[in-house]
């Protein structure tokens, strides 16, 4: 067992699902948040050794739960991933 604690944020319950089913495939203990503020509770109350999150959310967005982490002394240290379906590149 890998015991890697990763917290996957995305509003759409498919991705968190898919991103939640294959990440513990590979033996990862996997926290879910449904969008950006209660990823951000779960993220200072779980310590999780990194953090997945969706770039457009309601209420916080990727880029604003990335900056109020690394913002953090107890979680500026977590490594991010943001992830997103636009396609532009200036998105």
């Amino acid at each position: 067992m890998n015991n890697k604690r990763v917290l996957v944020i995305d509003d759409s319950k498919t991705q968190l699902v898919s991103l939640q089913m294959s990440l513990q495939k590979y033996g990862y203990d996997v926290i879910t948040a449904g969008n950006g503020m209660e990823g951000v509770n779960r993220a200072f109350r779980d310590a999780p050794d990194i953090v997945v999150s969706d770039v457009m959310m309601p209420e916080l967005n990727g880029y604003q739960v990335c900056r109020l982490l690394k913002n953090n002394k107890e979680t500026s240290d977590i490594p991010i991933i943001l992830l997103t379906s636009m396609d532009q590149p200036q998105d």
